[in-house]
């Protein structure tokens, strides 16, 4: 991303999953504003703690559209799913998250122009002995999974033709690593009996394979498609190596001790599944796998045993409270509805059979029947009153009635009647009393989560003018500050630029251990120039180009580089510093701080670099403008004049500099002779960066960071061709 840039905003449906959430801490640690939207029925044990914007909605819901009304959401990366089995009792309402949630997300990215859209789907969508399946394989779905993933595909294809939304779609192979949920992929599922110490059952040939890739390397890659906009319709993520159960089986025992493993031998088992090509991936974004089957393990193993199984047992006990509390919410009105009903027998009993008190001239059942209506509606009313029913015909019974009056008499169907008659009336009441408080209830919810998120939205533009309030006025990055350190770069001495240049870096970036290299006129050497850090002392003085491959490229694109691999040999941040279209100086920062590898600080450093290149470029220009006042006539040696603010420039930059650079003032003792042809022969023993100049009628040269014993030698080489020196304590200089 050019550092001009403003930050790029990304939507990741179902963001709080297992692939989702690694995807959105990839894009967080990148530098974007990251939007989830996930109805938290995702199931990972991999928490989201970065910073990122949340909403807990279904990929249905109408609320959604207000996120891309609010927000330029320039990507989308459409992770949410459920389990959609045919079997399953939920699995009309998956398929409307399935199905209706990729077309809504479709249409509002129509709607509001996103510029890139990403559908994930699976390895599992081709034919599942494939190997090295690519981009171009037809789908050949083989589960209700994989036909669900492969209609996802098509619709989505076809409304690329129709409407021309940028659509890519990411075929995932098998995806493991920390936090994936037990039974939820093969892996997790190891982990989890070889924790456990349970016996492990394989269902199939051991000769089956599949293609593993670690949730890491996945989320990069996704990262990498959206941050150059692929532009294919199908882009393969996958490691593109056919791992048997025999060689993971292996692998794991290579540094585990794993239980018993009983083996149902099938043609067809669970373990097979096509192992795609991902060439096109490496070449169009430049990715490629970094963690191996094994590494991988070792990581995933190191987690589960650490934190998955205490986060899983939490989980387990959760849903089983969860489960209790539904159950008995379930079944208590029915136990309640049993309990008066053993009330009223009892009742009766004390009645002396009778249900009606004779004192008072009340039936009971009817304060039963009311009471389970009014509680609870016509499904409890109804049940109490053919319970009461019962009652009043064994009361009839007892006292002597004949069964067959009971189905003539009025009196007696009046009485059955009116029990009947409660219960509806009551149940009709409750009934609807409770339609009322249900709609009231909804359109408060609805109300109340408009207003929750118009004040979340609210909430949000207070925090970004305050931040920018306080960055304008008087953060560290103010810009009253910024002005004030970048000032520094205002000379026209090439020197006190180089040194300046520094200090900018240091307090700009806050670092604290910084080298500028200038290059070479050759561009096969960088030479250091100024140093900044106490840990710097040790870096080579100058660095061969062809010798660093990160060198050759920010010479070659004039990119900044970043240290991915956090490789200790390579500095942290490296920007060139670019004047004429030619890189003359790179710049390189040590030991950041990790939170500071942000894009924020590589656009600071990119914009630093470019204004030193413009503070150079105005001391170039001075130089050649004083030219013939700088130097003496057809020579490199400098006037006193000048000579003497080189010196004082150097002693300047030796006190910021930690340890000090340290530097040697040599006298010429020779007998004078002419300069020209003194220049000429002190160009073949001292570097181009040391100085040579006039004070007082007398020649010195000043050798910069160089070693005593090295010293030693230049003086010696000098004395070969002619020309003797001596060393001057640097305090008696002038």
């Amino acid at each position: 991303m050019k550092s001009n840039e403003k930050k790029r905003k990304v939507l990741i449906t179902g963001g709080h999953g297992f692939v989702g959430s690694h995807i959105a801490e990839r894009f967080i640690r990148e530098g974007w504003d990251v939007f989830i939207v996930d109805d938290n029925s995702s199931e990972t044990m991999n928490k989201l703690n970065l910073e990122h914007k949340f909403f807990a909605y279904s990929v249905t819901d109408p609320k959604c559209e207000e996120i891309f009304r609010i927000y330029n959401i320039e990507v989308i990366v459409h992770m949410a799913e459920k389990s959609a089995s045919p079997m399953a009792a939920d699995y009309l309402n998956n398929s409307e998250t399935n199905f209706l949630g990729l077309a809504h997300m479709l249409m509002l990215a129509q709607k509001y122009k996103v510029q890139k859209f990403f559908l994930a789907s699976s390895a599992s969508v081709v034919d599942q002995s494939a190997i090295g399946a690519n981009e171009q394989m037809q789908p050949m779905p083989h589960t209700a999974h994989a036909l669900q993933k492969s209609a996802n595909e098509q619709y989505a294809l076809h409304w690329k033709e129709l409407y021309g939304t940028d659509i890519t779609i990411l075929r995932f192979s098998t995806v493991y690593g920390p936090g994936q949920l037990y039974k939820h992929g093969v892996i997790a599922t190891l982990m989890h009996d070889v924790l456990s110490g349970r016996e492990i059952e394989f269902v199939g040939d051991f000769e089956q394979s599949r293609d593993f890739i670690y949730i890491d390397d996945a989320a990069f890659a996704v990262y990498r498609a959206a941050e150059r906009m692929y532009q294919g319709d199908i882009l393969n993520i996958s490691s593109n190596q056919a791992i048997t159960f025999q060689k993971l089986w292996e692998t794991l025992n290579g540094f585990l001790t794993m239980p018993t493993l009983k083996i149902k031998s099938k043609q067809t088992g669970t373990f097979q599944r096509a192992v795609l090509n991902n060439q096109l991936c490496k070449k169009e974004l430049g990715w490629d796998m970094k963690i191996p089957l094994g590494e991988g393990l070792r990581k995933t193993y190191e987690w589960y045993k650490q934190s998955g199984k205490a986060i899983e047992a939490e989980r387990i006990r959760v849903e089983k409270a969860e489960y209790h509390r539904g159950l008995m919410g379930k079944f208590r009105p029915y136990l309640e509805n049993i309990g008066m009903f053993i009330l009223m027998i009892l009742v009766m009993m004390h009645q002396k059979g009778s249900v009606v008190n004779t004192v008072i001239g009340i039936d009971f059942n009817y304060v039963y029947i009311a009471a389970m209506g009014l509680l609870y509606g016509k499904k409890q009313s109804m049940p109490a009153a053919a319970l009461s029913a019962v009652l009043l015909i064994y009361t009839f019974l007892y006292n002597g009635a004949d069964i067959v009056a009971l189905l003539y008499l009025p009196q007696h169907l009046l009485h059955f009647a009116s029990y009947l008659f409660v219960a509806v009336f009551t149940g009709y009441i409750t009934d609807n009393k409770n339609r009322t408080i249900d709609n009231l209830e909804y359109r408060n919810t609805r109300a109340k989560e408009r207003y929750e998120f118009l004040e979340d939205m609210y909430t949000e533009n207070i925090k970004i003018k305050n931040k920018l309030y306080n960055q304008i006025v008087n953060s560290d990055d103010s810009i009253g500050r910024t002005y004030q350190i970048i000032k520094k770069l205002d000379s026209v001495e090439l020197e006190d630029v180089f040194t300046q240049a520094a200090e900018v870096i240091v307090e700009l970036m806050n670092a604290e251990q910084v080298a500028i290299y200038v290059v070479g006129k050759n561009r096969y050497y960088l030479r250091q120039k100024v140093r900044r850090g106490d840990h710097m002392e040790n870096m080579p003085r100058s660095l061969k180009v062809e010798q660093f491959p990160y060198l050759q490229e920010l010479m070659e694109k004039q990119n900044t580089f970043i240290n991915r691999t956090l490789d200790p040999s390579l500095p942290d941040l490296a920007a060139p510093v670019v004047f004429q279209n030619q890189v003359i100086a790179v710049i390189q920062i040590f030991n950041l701080d990790f939170d500071k590898w942000n894009l924020y600080q590589r656009n600071l450093l990119a914009m630093t670099a470019r204004l030193i290149a413009s503070a150079i470029g105005k001391a170039y220009q001075y130089e050649e403008g004083i030219q013939s006042k700088k130097y003496i006539a057809d020579t490199r040696i400098l006037c006193q004049e000048e000579f003497s603010k080189i010196y004082k420039e150097v002693q300047r930059r030796k006190q910021v500099q930690n340890p000090p650079m340290q530097t040697a003032l040599l006298k010429i003792t020779t007998e004078k002779e002419d300069y020209v042809a003194l220049d000429h022969k002190l160009s073949t023993v001292i570097r181009a960066e040391d100085f040579i100049g006039e004070c007082k009628g007398q020649l010195y040269i000043l050798l910069l960071d160089i070693m005593d014993p090295i010293v030693k030698r230049v003086q010696e080489r000098m004395q070969e061709i002619g020309v003797h020196t001596e060393i001057v304590m640097e305090e008696n200089y002038e």
